[in-house]
């Protein structure tokens, strides 16, 4: 009978795998840790670009040492090398030891190439390298399966089919929902703006005065709720809530304090209530790009993106935030330093930049085409999820491109380190945004042949406002006397409640109004409450 355990084991030993399992790791492990924020396609120029590095060093130096394993063995530590460097550097960086920055090129560059020496002088000398070539295999094997399992793992458990049902609790409270006879649906669009804060904490805290924007949607026909509060801190559990009508615990009882994992929120924002319902009425649902992979309901009818395809991604002309990310935590970062020196073309292609452009051109097309959406055919629900005013900045007040010196993030970002230069950046990303709105909403209300339902909502505040960052705009167009039923606390949880129940003949009431914050980190489904910080506010 044969034994698999020593056939593989037999196979580890004989063929030097490990340089290969070693090029697909760090990749793997970047995309595993941010899966929830990127696309798998993002990463594959990089993890080709990463392969045909080392087979490139493994054949020149098969020629030099004239064996394939101890030529793997140089191969697998200078990519080990090479893709810690960029970590250890930002590790040590800014840090003193003995009043020595060691977080510096030529300290670190001279360390790094002893250790290469060292690990060269070692492969020439070693009689034997048979154990060493089987524990890198295993050690390689073990450690990419965590970052597959956490890729793989991740499209599962968000993988829901199109058109399935929503949980149970739900369907009773819609099962009445109707067009009325004799009405025409209106066209419905739900358009977050994220991080988009409320008027009160943009003049307490930014020193901006939004009214002229507030006082032209009124005009238009908005109300303004203007104590509103999101229901959760992030961007997932805020929107699975408004797009379920819904808290968390009520949504799925597993959604709640303790729990380990936000994914588990994302199947009821990949496949929610609100979707469903209209649907169930006729509706066609209309969805974007939006840069952030939970918030991409690529399930729609109408999926607008500027993704092409497979050869499209391979083909695109410069990086994309992956892959500056990748270049930043690596040896890569040498590229950025060199780059002045380097062809015109390839400046281009790596400049940091590129990343910036992307998610800036992202946010335009989605702009661009919201302008011309109202001529789709009806009845659609519209969900848009646009990255702004949230950083990174890369709008000036009037449109302008701004200028950035640091890789592409959409989180901790270094540009906008102190609160000051964050609030230029976020106040001028507000700015532009409002010119935008008030042109689409004109746009969406002459082009459509019976007023449509509009709602421009933050998903929640500004996350560096400890005690303001649920605070958000929420506004409502809500033709035909529809905005009787609102009021100046209403919260996302309440808005399709309202929706439901003036237009299509729905019954449910309303809930309570309640803000909580989350720990990201130790519970991320956890609920902190939290009260308006607007003494005016509160009841």
């Amino acid at each position: 009978m044969i034994n698999i355990t020593d056939l593989v084991m037999k196979f580890l030993k004989s063929i030097p795998l490990h340089p290969l399992l070693w090029a697909l790791f760090p990749p793997l492990a970047l995309l595993g840790n941010n899966i929830s924020q990127v696309s798998p396609g993002d990463a594959v120029r990089t993890l080709l670009a990463s392969l045909l590095l080392a087979l490139i060093l493994w054949g020149m130096l098969r020629l030099v040492l004239r064996d394939w394993r101890r030529a793997a063995l140089v191969v697998t530590a200078f990519l080990v090398l090479f893709f810690s460097y960029g970590h250890i550097y930002h590790l040590l960086e800014d840090r003193l030891v003995l009043g020595v920055n060691l977080g510096r090129h030529r300290f670190l560059l001279i360390l790094f190439a002893l250790l290469m020496l060292a690990v060269i002088i070692w492969v020439v000398r070693a009689r034997d390298v048979l154990r060493v070539t089987t524990a890198l295999n295993l050690i390689g094997v073990l450690a990419i399966i965590f970052p597959l399992y956490q890729v793989i793992s991740y499209q599962v458990r968000t993988a829901i089919p199109p058109g399935a049902a929503p949980q149970a609790s739900l369907l009773a409270e819609i099962a009445g929902l109707k067009v009325p006879q004799g009405n025409s649906p209106p066209d419905i669009y739900y358009i977050i703006l994220d991080s988009y804060t409320r008027a009160d904490t943009l003049s307490n805290h930014f020193s901006y005065d939004n009214s002229s924007f507030l006082e032209a949607l009124k005009k238009d026909g908005f109300y303004i709720a203007a104590c509103s509060q999101s229901n959760y801190s992030y961007t997932t559990l805020s929107l699975v809530s408004s797009l379920n009508f819904n808290y968390l615990n009520d949504i799925n009882a597993g959604l709640q304090a303790g729990g380990k994992d936000e994914t588990a929120a994302y199947p009821y924002l990949f496949n929610n209530a609100v979707t469903y319902t209209l649907r169930q009425m006729g509706y066609r649902f209309v969805s974007f790009e939006s840069g952030f992979s939970p918030t991409e309901l690529r399930n729609a009818d109408i999926y607008y993106s500027q993704e092409s395809d497979w050869l499209g991604i391979l083909l695109e002309d410069g990086i994309n935030p992956f892959e500056a990310m990748q270049l930043n935590t690596s040896a890569g970062m040498f590229l950025y330093e060199l780059s002045p020196h380097l062809p015109a073309r390839i400046q281009k292609f790596l400049s940091l930049d590129t990343a910036y452009v992307v998610h800036r051109n992202r946010i335009l097309y989605t702009l661009n085409r919201l302008e011309r959406i109202a001529s789709v055919p009806g009845p659609k629900f519209v969900f848009v999820h646009i990255l702004a005013p949230h950083n990174p900045f890369v709008f000036g007040p009037n449109g302008e491109y701004i200028e950035r010196k640091t890789p592409f993030t959409l989180n901790d970002d270094r540009d906008v380190v102190l609160f000051q230069d964050y609030a230029n950046g976020y106040r001028d990303q507000v700015t532009y945004l409002n010119q935008r709105m008030l042109a689409i909403v004109d746009d969406l209300i002459k082009g459509s042949s019976q007023p449509p339902i509009i709602i421009l909502q933050g998903d929640h505040g500004v996350p560096r406002l400890p005690g303001w960052n649920d605070t958000i705009l929420n506004a409502y167009y809500l033709p035909g006397g529809g905005e009787a039923a609102l009021y100046p606390g209403i919260s996302p949880v309440n808005t399709f409640r309202v929706i439901f129940d003036q237009y299509f003949a729905g019954q449910l009431s309303l809930l309570p109004d309640a803000s909580c914050t989350t720990n990201a980190t130790k519970d991320p489904l956890g609920c902190q409450p939290v009260i308006d910080p607007n003494p005016s506010c509160t009841p």
